[in-house]
Order: structure tokens, then C-alpha cells, then sequence
């Protein structure tokens, strides 16, 4: 049995393990590293939660859609026993009718996080993975991923 199982670190949603991180900052970015590659090369969103764990760590879960070949920037439930800290996802592939490369506004990713009173992370078509944080109304860098 893998120890993520034996020691219930799975999302429940994805059935991936759910790999401690000390800052949610370090969860989303491992998620975006993780899926950006697919999410540019198959032109689909990609979606999850950031999770502060009981222990004080955090974990990104994956969306319910990850893994059925269709677009979603669904982040999924916030698993039981964990504390929503944000949603991250991925943007796609380039799209010459959208601006992929940044947040969507109030009626999108900024709209989430204000809502959730939570960041908001997004993984770029060029490999940049971005933070919104709804507190300060800031966009920053928070590293790079391969394409």
C-alpha cells in the first residue's frame, strides 16, 4: 500500500497524493509544476484547491474534472479535515482571443479569490505560475514551470 494512502494524504477527488508543503505558495506551485506541461500541450484547464492540513502544512488537491479530457477551472470540494487557503490552475494553451498569460478580472480568477477570501494561482502558457493575493490586489511571481 503506498504510504499517501496508508496515512490518508489522497485527495479524494483525484486519488493523488496530497504531499505536504510549508507554505501554500510551495503547494501551488508544486500543483502547477505538476500539471501546466498537459495544460499547455492539451489546450485545457486544469484545476485545485490550495489546503492548510491539520498539522499546519499545506497540500493541493485536484479538481474532479482532472483526468476526463475536459476544461475545467473547477477547483473541487475542500477535502475533510483541511482549510481552503486558495485555487490554483492552470490556463491552457495560447489563445490569441484571450489574454492567458494573466488573470481573469471580477468576473473571473480575481472574482474567485475575493469571494474566497483566498489567493488565486494560475499556471501560464509560457511557463510563468502567478500569485493573486485579494488582500493586497497584487500580482506576484512565484516561479517558473516547464512547457
Amino acid at each position: 500500500m503506498s504510504p499517501d494512502i496508508q496515512y490518508g494524504n489522497v485527495d479524494p477527488a483525484s486519488r493523488l497524493p496530497m504531499r505536504p508543503y510549508a507554505t501554500a505558495d510551495g503547494a501551488a506551485r508544486a500543483a502547477i509544476r505538476r500539471t501546466n506541461p498537459t495544460s499547455v500541450r492539451e489546450n485545457e484547464e486544469i484545476a485545485g484547491r490550495v489546503v492548510r492540513r491539520n498539522d499546519g502544512t499545506y497540500a493541493a488537491t485536484v479538481g474532479p474534472q482532472y483526468g476526463r479530457r475536459v476544461s475545467s477551472s473547477q477547483p473541487g470540494p475542500v477535502p475533510l479535515g483541511t482549510r481552503n487557503a486558495g485555487v490554483w490552475h492552470d490556463h491552457g494553451g495560447p489563445d490569441p482571443r484571450y489574454d492567458n498569460e494573466h488573470f481573469s478580472g471580477a468576473n473571473g480568477d480575481k472574482g474567485v479569490a475575493q469571494r474566497e477570501h483566498e489567493p488565486i494561482y494560475v499556471g501560464t502558457p509560457s511557463g510563468s505560475v502567478k500569485k493573486y493575493s485579494p488582500a493586497t490586489g497584487r500580482v506576484t511571481s512565484i516561479g517558473r514551470t516547464p512547457i
